[in-house]
Formats: structure tokens, sequence, C-alpha cells
């Protein structure tokens, strides 16, 4: 049974008060916004794990308390006085006639009802999958935007063009602003006239394109308010560990200032980095986590089966957008198939998620690569620097075929990513992708760890992909330029030279350039790699293993053979050494086993996904 959750009112003795048009507004959707879940996709996951359920409802009320008790204790920032809509066509040809002299306070409260209606049951797990449609179909997509510009009569091709460029970059964290427009349009079923509906759908656009500066200030003051009413519910509720005893509704009015009316920022700076910084935290430990992106890409493939199966049955794109709002009868039941959360990329991208999901999804035949594997691409939300990606394996791991189309994708990302921080997590998160795959050669109790190298500039040495080994060779020896450590880049230029021996170079290619020690499941350190790569070659990925001496002694043959005997699970070819520079370096060879186990102790699984991969994300 549910845990109950706190009432929106429970930081004050008086409940939450509405202003009228706000108050009218939830009347007409009070039973919708409480029949969906303020987490979503999430939301049945924390309701079967902890109990927790928590409505949208709960949340609009929480935000509308927030912004009445703002408006009461600081008169001056413009919540409490009238807002003066333009009466003619303004700027972009919007009139805005017909919105009469609501109250800041009206306005902002109006906007967390309407804008809250837009989400769809799911939220963006759901909104996602349809904006993939919507992308595919023109004329569902024409169907839509026609339907959500339908109140502004002459005006609508002015909104349309927003609502086009909205959806051309695929915005999924303000795809529900023109959801809430399409729910208000007219031949939706609402007990509603047609003035109020008007009304409704203006203050929606006022938000998306504010008519004035005042309008733009408390959108700014609607943002701020939002942040600190789901902080403060989710403390409240116990999915959130703040990062100190303070709560944002305990500290709001000392955030807005009255002489902070005309500034860029409402807080004081140090204030604000104190709820940026709970945000942040509050977002990576829930919404972005791995297994948030399992849940989500669970979610994410009921939509496409229960999507296809209906409209194969012949129901329209519009009415299956209207029952997309609550849960629908026929929602899909999990099945019994599982995933394993594999790895985690960080993508910088210049093409966008939709087209990143697109690209990822298909091989350079157009075959699906990903057999009993899947991936999640999440987009950016407006502090982070790119997407991320994440992997997940089937229960017996992923396909040597799946982690060679990985390859191939990294190797475009490294090709044309800039440099920086965006570069750096992509570096990063690409030798973690290395080194789970070569784990697949190890016996269960091993791992590697990784120790990043020093460079100059923005650059530190993690590890790489190429599409062909030369790709990779080229990506390393950029790398050396930069590089601060002479033992490590002697040990990569050796690297190299043993690999430029093998025929091999137009097949893609994975190389470690971090310092990788294989350890055992207590921590101890076995042996160092000096060197790793690997090469796709058919239908095997071949690594070689370097072990580099200043002399030709029994260590450099005992960390070769004797410890490989030890932490390898797969066979190996026997040693061979050369001298390359004065330095003997011998090596040898190890076929990673198809699939690549997993081995994720600890580490998320999808509960209910299936192993067949769907074709959407």
């Amino acid at each position: 049974m549910a845990k109950s959750s706190p009432t929106p009112s429970s930081s004050e003795e008086q409940p939450t008060k509405l202003t009228p048009f706000a108050q009218s507004l939830l009347d007409v959707f009070e039973d919708s916004l409480r029949s969906t879940l303020h987490f979503g996709a999430l939301g049945e996951h924390l309701v079967s794990e902890s109990g927790l359920a928590v409505s949208r409802l709960e949340y609009v009320l929480r935000h509308c308390h927030c912004l009445a008790g703002l408006s009461k204790e600081n008169p001056g920032i413009g919540l409490s006085s009238r807002c003066r809509f333009p009466s003619q066509a303004g700027e972009g040809g919007l009139a805005w006639k017909g919105l009469g002299r609501l109250s800041g306070l009206e306005v902002c409260q109006s906007w967390s009802v309407l804008l809250n209606i837009g989400h769809l049951f799911g939220t963006f797990a759901t909104e996602r999958g349809l904006l993939f449609q919507l992308d595919k179909d023109l004329d569902a997509r024409d169907g839509f935007l026609g339907g959500a510009c339908s109140h502004f009569e002459g005006q609508a091709g002015d909104v349309r063009k927003m609502g086009e460029e909205l959806l051309d970059r695929a915005q999924l964290y303000r795809f529900h602003y023109l959801l809430a427009l399409w729910r208000l349009r007219a031949d939706n079923n609402l007990p509603v006239d047609d003035a109020i509906r008007r009304k409704a759908a203006l203050l929606v656009l006022a938000f998306l394109s504010p008519p004035s500066a005042k309008l733009s200030q408390l959108a700014h003051i609607y943002r701020k308010t939002r942040t600190l009413a789901y902080l403060s519910l989710h403390a409240e509720i116990g999915v959130m560990e703040p990062l100190c005893n303070v709560k944002g509704l305990q500290r709001y009015r000392q955030l807005f200032p009255i002489d902070a009316i005309l500034e860029d920022s409402l807080v004081e700076p140090g204030q604000w980095n104190l709820i940026e910084a709970m945000d942040l935290s509050d977002s990576e430990r829930l919404f972005n986590a791995p297994d948030a992106a399992g849940i989500v890409l669970a979610h994410a493939r009921q939509f496409r089966q229960w999507w296809d199966q209906r409209r194969a049955n012949g129901s329209s794109f519009g009415a299956l957008i209207d029952e997309a709002f609550g849960k629908p009868d026929d929602w899909p039941g999990a099945p019994a198939r599982e995933l394993q959360h594999f790895g985690r990329i960080y993508l910088p991208s210049r093409v966008g998620w939709l087209e990143e999901v697109r690209l990822w999804k298909h091989d350079e035949s157009q075959n699906n690569p990903w057999r009993d594997s899947d991936f999640l691409v999440t987009p950016p939300q407006q502090r982070s620097e790119g997407l991320h990606l994440d992997l997940y394996a089937g229960a017996s791991g992923m396909s040597i075929q799946t982690a060679r189309h990985i390859t191939l994708q990294l190797s475009r990302a490294l090709s044309f990513s800039p440099e920086g921080q965006s570069m750096r997590r992509l570096w990063m998160t690409t030798a973690r992708f290395v080194a789970k795959v070569f784990q697949g050669c190890l016996k269960p109790e091993y791992s590697l760890r990784l120790t990043p190298l020093e460079a100059r500039g923005d650059h530190l040495g993690y590890g790489t992909a190429g599409s062909s080994y030369e790709l990779a060779r080229g990506f390393v020896k950029r790398f050396l330029v930069e590089c601060t450590d002479p033992q490590r880049t002697m040990e990569l230029r050796q690297l190299l030279a043993i690999g430029d021996r093998d025929e091999f170079w137009r097949v893609p290619a994975l190389i470690m350039m971090a310092r990788a020690e294989v350890i055992s499941s207590d921590g101890q350190s076995i042996t160092d790699l000096d060197g790793l790569l690997g090469k796709f070659q058919g239908d095997s990925l071949v690594w070689t293993v370097v072990e580099t001496k200043k002399s030709p002694t029994r260590g450099g043959k005992t960390q070769l053979r004797d410890r490989a005997d030890i932490y390898l699970a797969v066979e190996r070819s026997s040693e061979v050494e050369v001298v390359i520079n004065r330095q003997h370096v011998q090596w040898f060879t190890a076929i990673s086993p198809d699939p690549i186990a997993s081995r994720l102790s600890g580490e998320c699984v999808i509960p209910g996904s299936t192993a067949k991969r769907e074709e959407d994300p």
C-alpha cells in the first residue's frame, strides 16, 4: 500500500489558495492531474519499491503554494501587480486580446496548472516516443501542429512556426508545452467554454514567447519556484538526499529580495548555487541514473508495442495522443526478460538526440546490430553539455557484433567532437567501454582499474576507438603530443609498433591509453598492462596485450605468462618478444568470447524488459 505523501500545505497552517483563473483551470483538470504520477515512468517503480505515490496534482499545489507565499511576503517582485498584455498585434504578429488584467500570481499559478496538463502518462518517457513518431510521420506532424495552433485563428502561422522549430530541434523538455496547447484545442471535449479555452492557450503561448519584460520576469520566477517546489517535495518524501539541512521552501523569502527585480537573476549567487547543486544532485541520483534509464527504456518499448498495435487496429493519431494523457487500459504488461546495464557514454553531438538514435540503431548495412542488447539516448537538459547514452546487454552478455557497432559510432563521435570538457567525458567513458569489453576475457573475480594520463591543455589520456586501426592510431598519436608522462608515452608508441605489424589495418579498433591494472575482487593489484589493443577481425575481437621492459628480465615473462594464467578466462597465444628502441617488448593475443559476459554484480538490471529490441528508442 502506498505511503501517504505530504500535503501541499505541510510547511504552513493554511491550505493553498489559488487565484480565480488558476482555480477555474484546476476544476477542469484536477482529476487528470490526480491520476498521473509526478515521477512519470519512475513513479510506478517507486510505488512498487518504496510505496511512494506522489501525484502531479500534489506537485502543482505545492508550486502554487510556494508562489502564493512569495507574493504575500514580497509584494515588490511583481506577483501582486496586474499584467498588461499588448492589446494590438505585437512583435511576430501575435495579438493578446482577451487575457484581461491578470495578476502576476494568477499568471504563474495558471502556468503551473496548464504546463503540467501537457504531460503524457509516463511524462518524458512517453513523450520521447511520441516525438519519434512525429519525426517520422509528416501527416501526423501536420495534424498535430494544426490542432495545437487551432486557438489562434489568423495568427496560427506564427505559432506553428514556433512549434515546428521545437519539433525540428526535438526539444523533449519543452514538448509538453505544445501538448498543453493540443489538449486545449477546440474539438477536445473539455467542460470549459471557448473564451476560457482561448485565454488558457494564450497563457501557454505567453510562457513560450513572453510579449513583455514583465512576462519574461514572471516566467523566470515561475522556473525558480518550480525548482524549489519539487526539491522540497522530493526531500519530504525521502527520494532526495539534500546536500545540506536547508530545504528550498524554508529559504525562498531570502532568495527573492525586493531590490533584485530588474536583475538578470532574482537570487544572490551563493544562495542559488546551493539550490542548483541540490537540483543537480537530485537529477543525477534519481532521473539520470542508469537504473532510471533502464526503466525509461522498458517504458519506451511498451509504448512502441502499444502504439503499433493500436495503429494496426485503425486508431487515429490524434485519438492515441489524447488517450496517452492517462494510462491506457490496454497498456502492455512487463515482459519477463531482463537487460543489464553495460556502460554509459557521454556523447557530444552535432546532429541532435533523435538523429543519434537513428545512427546508433542500425549498422552500415542498415541491419539491426543489437541482437539481445539495447541502448537509450537521453537528451541534454539545460545544464548538460551533451547527450548520454546508456548501453544494455542481455542476460548472456553483449555480442561482438554489437560491440563492433558501438566502436564505429564512438569513432564518429571522436572524429567530429570539439575539444573541451565534453570531449574529455567522451574519452573517459570510451575508456570504460574498452575496459568493460576486455573484462569479458577475465575470470569473474577480476576487473580493470584505470588511471588517466596527465597531459597539457584540456586533454587527459583515457581510451579511444576507431572505425579503422589507422584512425584509432591517429587519435593516440595526436594525444602523445600533449602527454606529459614519458614512460607511458614510450609504452603507447611500442603498442602502436606492435599493432603496425598486424596486417589488419582497416578493421575497427579499440586502444586503451590510460594506465590499466588487473585487480582482484578485494582491490589488490595483480598486474599492470603496458599496452592493450583490440581489433575486430571478422566475427572476432582479438586483443593484443603488451609488456615492456628495459632488459629481458624474468619479471617481464612472469607478468606476461604466469600472471595471465591467473586472471585470463580465455585462451591466449604464446608470447612473442622483440626489441623496439632498445626496449624488450613482449605480447600475447587473446580473443573475446561471444557474447561478452556482463558480470555486473551490484549494477542495474531493468526489470520487465525484453531481450528482443524494438525499432525505436
